[in-house]
């Protein structure tokens, strides 16, 4: 018999690092950039950072009790947890099985981890949906949580400059409330392993006393975040337009049919430049990267709830979501209110 399900999107929220940062306190850090240069170059103004030895647990798990007391759902009636991250509390266990015990949800949930960055949000909202439509699941709690400043070294500015703290919790199920998921695109390219990575985070090449030693490690006992920020840039102008045509064909949809479109929040460079070469207007173009800076897996879900907010989406509107990023890995699909 053929499932009749179909998942929805039923709600979002989230929530940012506690010390906020702006262009003047990083040209107070990095002495060789004034405010206005950070703010030409990044068109960024604030950003968000979490204390230091933050467990990413506590992190997510607080998202979620804000969650649960902002929307009508109960924690008893959540049977399966995802939990995308890509700082673990450990190697093992899954952060999700110490989230579910922080949330006090009930033994009999289902909790997965999902070690994804950039392209995080719409991969574990395919995940979500499949879950939902093969009837496996009836309320999935999809948190995602990075803190990437944890692994910026004090002589990279550029990095500290555009990246950010920041959580989401999302609830999906197959009740007819919110965002009803479309079809999903799906794609990879392992051979950008080495332009945007955490050195020395993990089994390989794990870090040494000689490691520690080198200035530009001083401080980072999780590994180093080290970018090639020109790649990053040819690979998005290269594979997004691609996704994007991809995910309006899935969905049987011109590209007209969208009323808003909402990437990754990965850079201003990138964000104009992927407008200017899809030709999408202004006004159908969402971007809140100048008030949140680039919160890695939580940059989606935390664009949707702005642009909701805004008055940005509205009942009947189609919105297509993109992730893209470290791994090299890409996905989307569409979603309509």
């Amino acid at each position: 018999m053929v499932s009749t399900l179909q998942a929805y999107l039923n709600f979002v929220s989230y929530t940012l690092a506690p010390n906020k940062v702006t262009n003047t306190d990083l040209s107070n850090s990095f002495t060789d950039f004034s405010e206005e240069k950070i703010w030409k170059s990044t068109g960024i103004k604030n950003r968000y950072t979490i204390d230091p030895f933050t467990r990413i647990s506590d992190f997510g798990a607080e998202c979620a009790e804000a969650f649960f007391e902002q929307y009508p759902i109960k924690k008893e009636e959540i049977d399966f947890l995802i939990f995308c991250t890509e700082c673990p509390d450990y190697m093992g266990p899954a952060t999700s099985c110490i989230v579910q015990h922080k949330l006090n949800l009930s033994t009999n949930t289902g909790t997965i981890d999902l070690a994804f960055g950039c392209s995080g949000y719409t991969y574990g909202l395919s995940m979500a949906k499949a879950l939902i439509e093969s009837g496996m699941a009836n309320n999935i709690l999809f948190i995602t949580a990075d803190i990437p400043t944890q692994v910026l070294s004090k002589e990279d500015a550029h990095l500290h400059f555009l990246f950010s703290d920041g959580a989401s919790a999302s609830l999906i199920s197959s009740r007819a409330e919110g965002y009803r998921i479309g079809d999903f695109i799906f794609g990879t390219d392992g051979a950008g392993e080495s332009k945007l990575l955490s050195k020395n985070s993990a089994f390989y090449e794990p870090k040494t006393s000689e490691w520690y030693k080198e200035q530009i490690n001083e401080g980072l006992l999780h590994g180093r975040m080290q970018m090639d920020g020109e790649d990053v840039f040819r690979f998005s102008l290269r594979e997004v337009p691609r996704l994007v045509n991809s995910i309006l064909t899935k969905n049987n949809c011109q590209q007209d049919d969208i009323d808003l479109f909402v990437f990754h929040q990965a850079s201003t460079i990138i964000l104009k430049s992927l407008k200017r070469k899809l030709r999408i207007p202004d006004e159908r173009f969402f971007c809140n990267l100048a008030e949140v800076g680039n919160t890695v897996s939580a940059s989606i879900p935390i664009a949707l709830c702005d642009a909701f907010s805004q008055g940005k989406i509205k009942p009947g509107m189609k919105v297509l979501i993109a992730g893209f990023g470290i791994g090299y890995s890409w996905s989307g699909t569409i979603i309509q209110i």
